[in-house]
């Protein structure tokens, strides 16, 4: 299984956006929400869910990350434990978002 993870970078902030490579292109809805994976948000670096090392490499420095999909849940659940207390579904797809926060 392959997840995809884009990190946007703009005025001093990084923003990590990541999905289950199945739902890049598709627009999902709930009858109340509705979510487009657009390749300009999502698409991005390809990553086997087993790379482990390869993910956080690719998140070092980040300020938050959205992540949409079983796997990509699963995946940053590993690298970050507590994920899997935040994890909610948006259109019926496991959704998680992470902020870092630097303690003193």
């Amino acid at each position: 299984m392959t997840v995809l993870l884009r990190v946007h970078r703009q005025q001093g902030y990084a923003v990590a956006a990541m999905c289950d490579k199945e739902l890049l292109g598709r627009t999902l809805s709930d009858g109340v929400r509705q979510i487009y994976f657009s390749e300009d948000f999502f698409g991005g670096v390809e990553v086997e869910v087993d790379d482990i090392a390869k993910v956080a490499e690719l998140l070092q420095g980040v300020d938050s990350i959205t992540a949409f999909g079983e796997e990509s849940v699963k995946l940053l659940s590993k690298l970050y434990p507590s994920v899997s207390e935040a994890v909610i579904t948006v259109c019926n797809i496991p959704y998680v978002q992470v902020f870092m926060v630097l303690f003193e």
